[in-house]
């Protein structure tokens, strides 16, 4: 037993770690994508004061770009954090800690890979990275729903 809980508290050392990497990741996501809603004009009136160059069909296209990126971390990194998490509440068993210790940090790599080949328009790395990290996710709910009915 002793062992177990050992395990786990490093486990809960990579997945905070992991936590505050991916925060950090979609907190500078959103600053650039603020930025791009600046220079395209989308901000809110009382943004626009300061703002001086002309607006085109590129930069609002950015924008768009940069706003759905965030939309999608919104989305991905929230059920992904909700599913990790779960996951290291429900599991103790060393096997279980193991796989998840290995799944987190992939997943927070592929979802970085995800936002720059987003960012960058390279659609099939961006659906490959993606699926890998949906992947990570669907497992880490395998692992932690199987143990928890180990439990039952």
């Amino acid at each position: 037993m002793v062992e177990e809980i050992g395990f786990q508290r490093e486990y809960r050392s990579v997945a905070m770690i992991c936590t505050y990497i991916i925060w950090i990741k979609f907190i500078i996501t959103a600053i650039i994508q603020g930025r791009k809603s600046f220079h395209a004009g989308t901000r809110v009136k009382e943004d626009d004061i300061s703002r001086k160059e002309a607006v085109t069909d590129e930069k609002i296209d950015d924008d768009n770009r940069w706003k759905r990126l965030v939309l999608n971390d919104l989305e991905n990194i929230t059920f992904g954090l909700i599913m990790f998490w779960g996951a290291l509440i429900v599991c103790t068993a060393k096997s279980c800690n193991l796989a998840l210790i290995i799944l987190m940090p992939i997943w927070v790599l592929m979802r970085i890979l995800h936002s720059v080949f987003f960012a960058v328009g390279k659609q099939w790395p961006r659906t490959i990275v993606y699926i890998l990290a949906v992947c990570c996710v669907a497992a880490a709910g395998i692992i932690g729903v199987v143990d928890a009915f180990r439990r039952l």
